[in-house]
């Protein structure tokens, strides 16, 4: 059964699998679509596949401080503490007025 995740431009739309969970974003450079595959699939039980997503939108915009912080938030939850420190100090930074 189809269904839609909602992004601040619009309504993107995806096949579920067997699961119930989108095997992929049907426009894969879309950085809502990603970002909000990141902060869904937690609750789905997909917390690894949430890693994905925020990765994927760190590919398209590297410098987009929420996502850092979304992506060591997911890590952390994912026992990788080390990896996520470096993820929270760049979106900190990122943060910063210049």
């Amino acid at each position: 059964m189809p269904f839609s995740v909602h992004t601040s431009t619009g309504v993107e739309s995806a096949a579920q699998d067997g699961s119930g969970v989108a095997e992929e974003v049907r426009r894969p450079d879309y950085v809502g679509a990603h970002a909000n595959w990141g902060a869904a699939l937690p609750q789905l039980g997909e917390p690894a596949r949430a890693i994905d997503h925020f990765e994927q939108v760190l590919r398209i915009e590297p410098d987009l401080a929420q996502a850092r912080a979304n992506l060591a938030l997911a890590l952390t939850r994912q026992g990788k503490p080390t990896e996520a420190t470096e993820h929270f100090q760049h979106a900190r930074k990122g943060q910063k007025a210049e």
